[in-house]
């Protein structure tokens, strides 16, 4: 799977390049860096207790805000995103696979 996201990506910034598409080419990066920042932020909010790093963790629930606000960040994800034991993450992991098809 990320074998594909790093040929696509390929694909779209090539085409990107070309004249009439430089419009794709800030898209993509854009959508790029939001999957790179939504991603520490998840797993801040999976793996970090308040006790063990409030601030990282404050940055991470903005982040998660905003990304709800968004509505880049579906409910049923968003509930079972908190720090927690290994079958909960593992649920989480299922769901998420689940809403990236």
């Amino acid at each position: 799977e990320e074998m594909h996201s790093i040929f696509v990506r390929g694909v779209l910034f090539e085409v990107a390049s070309q004249k009439r598409y430089r419009w794709l080419w800030m898209r993509v990066f854009i959508t790029q860096v939001q999957g790179s920042i939504g991603g520490w932020a998840s797993a801040v909010k999976s793996h970090l207790t308040w006790r063990r790093g409030h601030l990282l963790r404050a940055v991470a629930e903005a982040i998660f805000l905003g990304g709800r606000l968004m509505r880049k960040v579906p409910k049923s994800v968003g509930q079972q995103l908190e720090c927690g034991d290994f079958s909960s993450f593992c649920r989480l992991n299922i769901e998420i696979e689940r809403t990236a098809t």
